[in-house]
């Protein structure tokens, strides 16, 4: 059942005590200790009761004072303002200026073909791609290969396009990249697929063929990292790591869509159980739908992982805090997106209360 913070008094108390009774059931806490928590969030520090539920601070390991150390979306929204200034989290809000500074310093990512934009886009050649029989002439260049375009300002994976180019006689053809069965010409996905993503301005990259471990788990999504880390003078804290999984035919791996996720142990890179982004997951040892054991997988390259998120905060200029998204090939980790302001509901899997997560006070198990 997801919040609806925007709900009536009366459907809030149903919330509450809905959540209250699988929380007895599930963890073996009483509802009456839950609400003496409760009680106790609101005469402290004055927290609505659904945030005790949203943010998991039931949880046995949590102490009183840690769940006193969590913040409100309010409260995380001025943390990151204050660690990452607006003007320039910019930098890495844009995918294109992005794509260049990670370039700058040699930061691995998937190989970048162009930007196609009515008025500025740009192919890694540095002749115009601004409009669509531009890009069929260079896709044609390029011939065979598989590719992805992305929004250059887009979130959560939406716009996100994968395609396999192929030529067939003297045609040529996409197909899913995965499912090769199912054929378009080129212009059908120029038309259909492309062109009502055009004004946004897309970025086009070499598809990334990911490392067999995380393919086998789902082979139709690239499986990333999301690693939070965080900058504090001349060292850098990683204060979390997820591994998230799309579902059965679905290309991106984002929960908001339906994807999955399993916590990663800093100190080992272990993976832990599967679950979805909801708020009373079930919790399962193997993907649901492939079947592959997923509990106890070791993230292949982990200290290299960590090593490059470490130098990613690093290479971004004024910002201190990130939530990365990084994704494993046979020859190593390379970064897909820096995130300057990542959904706080991340941090319900790392362990920690939101304030500790942000405070440079507090040691990290990869330090």
């Amino acid at each position: 059942m997801p919040i609806d913070h925007h709900a009536s008094r009366l459907k809030k108390l149903r919330y509450i005590w809905f959540f209250s009774g699988v929380i007895s059931r599930r963890e073996g806490i009483p509802r009456v200790r839950q609400f003496i928590a409760i009680l106790e969030l609101y005469l402290y520090r004055r927290f609505g009761p659904l945030l005790y539920y949203e943010q998991q601070l039931w949880r046995n390991e949590f102490s009183k004072k840690d769940r006193l150390r969590c913040l409100t979306s309010e409260e995380y929204h001025d943390r990151i303002g204050q660690l990452n200034p607006p003007n320039y989290q910019s930098l890495a809000n844009h995918k294109l200026v992005e794509k260049a500074l990670l370039s700058l310093f040699r930061l691995p990512t998937a190989d970048y073909l162009g930007y196609l934009h009515p008025t500025e886009g740009i192919d890694f050649h540095g002749r115009p791609l601004t409009s669509l029989s531009q890009l069929n002439l260079f896709l044609k260049e390029i011939c065979p290969a598989r590719l992805c375009m992305k929004r250059a300002e887009g979130v959560k994976g939406h716009g996100f396009i994968a395609a396999s180019l192929e030529r067939e006689d003297s045609k040529y053809v996409t197909r899913d990249v995965h499912n090769t069965s199912f054929a378009r010409s080129l212009d059908e996905f120029l038309r259909d697929d492309v062109a009502p993503a055009m004004d946004d301005g897309l970025i086009i990259e070499r598809y990334i063929l990911q490392h067999p471990v995380l393919a086998a788990i789902n082979p139709s999504s690239v499986n990333t990292l999301r690693v939070w880390v965080l900058q504090c003078g001349e060292t850098v804290h990683v204060r979390g790591a997820l591994l998230r999984m799309g579902r059965a035919g679905q290309v991106v791996d984002n929960t908001s869509q339906g994807g999955l996720l399993a916590p990663i142990d800093l100190s080992t890179g272990r993976l832990g159980r599967v679950k979805a982004g909801t708020l009373f997951p079930e919790l399962l040892r193997h993907h649901p739908d492939t079947g592959v054991m997923v509990e106890g997988v070791t993230v292949p390259f982990w200290q290299e992982c960590i090593s490059l998120a470490k130098a990613t905060i690093r290479a971004i200029p004024k910002l201190r805090f990130s939530g990365l998204d990084i994704a494993i090939t046979e020859s190593g980790p390379l970064i897909v997106e820096t995130n300057p302001r990542p959904h706080g509901i991340s941090a319900r899997n790392f362990n920690a209360p939101m304030a500790d997560l942000l405070d440079c006070e507090r040691r990290s198990t990869s330090d």
